[in-house]
């Protein structure tokens, strides 16, 4: 009796052993998910950054070809009406 005792014991203590092996694990899976996650977040906010930053050079030279644009046509305009 006192040895089936014993085996309960054991076996009971062996499976809290094991439940809280598995939490563990689990508890450093969270952690390496969150990490992941974390770093993706960070990779996101960079990519829109970069994003943003692309679209505003884009509209610089865009405006700014434009003005170079609007220089050549008034400086070809002056050639011309000084030929004149």
């Amino acid at each position: 009796m006192i040895q089936d005792i014993q085996n309960a014991f054991d076996h009971t203590h062996n499976g809290m052993e094991r439940l809280k092996l598995e939490g563990k694990k689990a508890m450093q899976i969270l952690a390496k998910l969150r990490q992941t996650l974390h770093q993706r977040k960070q990779t996101v906010q960079t990519l829109q950054l970069t994003l943003q930053a692309v679209l505003l050079e884009s509209d610089a030279v865009e405006k700014s070809s434009a003005k170079a644009l609007q220089q050549i046509k008034l400086s070809e305009n002056q050639r011309c009406c000084a030929a004149y």
